[in-house]
């Protein structure tokens, strides 16, 4: 039977778990890649991090602001 490979990380105001159903080699590569795109989109979008593009945009008050492109590669 095939190992159950998981890990969780507290994202997005949740936890965020990721597993991998398969025995391989690679399995924590794969879920660090996978997390690395996650904390990602974490950073830009997170209402507690005043340096954030969501908070940048929330403190806008209406007026234009650039936001990067969001854009997952999995």
């Amino acid at each position: 039977m095939a190992k159950y490979y998981r890990r969780m990380k507290p994202f997005l105001g949740t936890f965020v778990e990721i597993g991998i159903n398969e025995d391989h080699p690679e399995n924590e590569i794969a879920v660090s890649l996978a997390f690395d795109e996650i904390q990602n989109i974490h950073n830009k979008l997170s209402f507690q991090d005043p340096e954030s593009e969501l908070s940048r945009l929330n403190m806008a008050r209406g007026q234009p602001v650039k936001l990067s492109r969001i854009s997952v590669h999995i």
